[in-house]
């Protein structure tokens, strides 16, 4: 059946938004003849402006659909350049989006295009091009587009930005942010997230505090998560003043933004906050489910979150096993733990990853079975990484084993070499058991490597305003860390007895005076602080 072009293109047009009639529409212009190179066409040159629109659609829809969009819109695009019919600015930016999946050098192909055709200073393919080399890893190739462009759009700073964070290049990224005039809420939301992907919460709430734009529901997800990962005390009362911002607006909770805030409340160790929460979501997706999952799990609370589980009304997925089986783990459950672990991909169709098997291990170690936990490890289809051989070791010098302890250390340190968490664990270790000679090896090997073990420190809040304490973990033989202790201790009742500051000493292991000189190791000292009410 052959149409005339103008048919053809009014068809492909009235259909573009539809998947289905539109494949159809594309197989008959395969049987017609419609893509065959110019040389073979059986009918004379059809105008170029309605080929155009033609590969425009079909390139636009293929690029919409999951799997081999990338593939299909990349063979159009070749079968284009073969037509009487020139790409426009209309061509690229779908044809970019759609190159993600496929390999660099497709991207590079389509880039070259762009040049060829100069249509390197159009800010919509400009800000494809970006993301494009941003999901690719190219920092490089990123900043080269962005500088390619004349004249840049404040989407195109804001795509710029996103690459820029997801790549780790932080700094750079706020040098941007900076320079910008008039940063949209979108731009604020780009940096703010950034700063949480890279470990900054304490800083994306600084950044949060300063926004000059109205945030929206995305900024605000953003805020709460950096509220539940902030070090700093107060972050909690920041996560419920936007709490209280989103009652103010009267607005049903979303499942994006009700997830947000069960994770904050759960932890911060709010569960009552977290149910009501979760309670009041109207549509609860998966994700919800997760956050209230684990969020049980990790406060105490294992036993509700396995019948949480059992009532979930969605179907879960990877993460919601994580949930379950850290519940278990938390909980001694090592009979339902192992029957879920075996049943993952059978029931769920979820196939265990690292961070299952990493929950096994860690939930057969708690329970002190550690062969049955190495066992795991070498039934892994896959290299086990350092947070499942840390999972071990901790459970080795929790049960006093040290032998498996000094086994388990062999691959772990190779992955971590320079991590002095790994070390002080393993010299634990061997200080429980009182094998000295081993201890001193390992603290000889991490004055050796230059490894240190960062003092921890940490805070606990009773009530707001009414006591606190702060655990200082650190090495006695520092003189910093005996003037800051000593400074703390030598204060005394002050405000008529209604502040007073108390100390209490607890050492890991042993006692110092048991203590060989070369293995000295960290002690705590936990300090009270009282203070009057406000």
């Amino acid at each position: 059946m052959w149409l005339s072009l103008d048919a053809w293109a009014r068809l492909v047009f009235a259909y573009r938004s539809s998947p289905r009639p539109l494949n159809r529409v594309h197989a008959l212009l395969i049987t017609a003849g419609f893509f065959l190179p110019r040389t073979l066409l059986p009918f004379p040159l059809p105008p170029q402006d309605r080929t155009v629109l033609i590969f425009n659609i079909l390139i636009a829809s293929s690029a919409r659909e999951d799997g081999s969009g990338g593939a299909a819109a990349i063979r159009l695009f070749a079968q284009m350049l073969s037509q009487p019919a020139r790409p426009n600015a209309h061509t690229f930016p779908a044809l970019v989006k759609s190159l993600a999946p496929l390999p660099g050098r497709a991207g590079v192909a389509v880039h070259a295009q762009l040049v060829r055709r100069g249509l390197v200073g159009d800010n919509y393919i400009s800000s494809a091009m970006v993301k494009l080399y941003a999901r690719l890893g190219d920092v490089s190739a990123t900043v080269k587009v962005f500088d390619e462009n004349p004249c840049p759009d404040l989407a195109t700073h804001n795509a710029i930005l996103d690459s820029l964070c997801k790549n780790g290049e932080i700094a750079a990224g706020k040098r941007l942010f900076y320079a910008l005039v008039a940063p949209d809420v979108v731009t604020w939301t780009t940096l703010i997230d950034g700063l949480l992907a890279n470990g900054f919460p304490d800083e994306a709430l600084r950044t949060f505090a300063t926004m000059v734009a109205c945030p929206n529901e995305a900024t605000l997800v953003c805020a709460l998560s950096a509220c539940a990962n902030c070090r700093a005390a107060t972050a909690v009362l920041l996560g419920k003043q936007l709490h209280c911002h989103v009652l103010r607006r009267g607005a049903s909770l979303s499942a994006f933004l009700g997830t947000a805030l069960v994770d904050m409340y759960g932890k911060r160790g709010l569960l009552c906050s977290a149910r009501e929460v979760f309670r009041r979501i109207p549509e609860r997706r998966v994700c919800a489910w997760n956050a209230m999952i684990m969020a049980l799990a990790c406060n105490g609370e294992e036993a509700e979150a396995m019948v949480m589980f059992r009532e979930i009304t969605v179907a879960p997925n990877s993460v919601t096993l994580v949930a379950v089986l850290t519940a278990c783990a938390r909980g001694g459950m090592v009979a339902a733990g192992l029957t879920l672990f075996e049943a993952m991909d059978r029931d769920f169709g979820v196939v265990p990853r690292m961070e299952h098997c990493g929950c096994v291990v860690d939930m057969l170690g708690r329970a002190g079975r550690l062969d049955e936990a190495a066992e795991v490890i070498a039934a892994m289809p896959f290299p086990a990484d350092a947070s499942v051989w840390g999972a071990l070791l901790g459970a080795c010098r929790l049960h006093g084993n040290a032998a498996m302890a000094a086994v388990v250390a062999v691959p772990l340190l190779g992955l971590q070499s320079g991590h002095g968490g790994r070390y002080a664990a393993l010299l634990g270790a061997y200080a429980d058991e009182g094998m000295w000679a081993s201890a001193a090896r390992v603290k000889a090997e991490m004055e050796r490597g230059i490894v240190k073990k960062t003092a921890g420190c940490s805070w606990l809040e009773s009530h707001p305003g009414n006591a606190a304490a702060i655990s200082i973990t650190a090495l006695e033989s520092r003189p910093v860390t005996q003037q800051f202790c000593g400074a703390l201790l030598t204060r005394r009742r002050v405000c008529e007895g209604k502040q007073q500051w108390t100390a209490s000493r607890h050492c890991r292991g042993v006692e110092d005076s048991d203590k060989p000189p070369s293995s000295s190791s960290g002690s705590t000292r936990t300090i009270v602080m009282c203070k009057e009410r406000e």
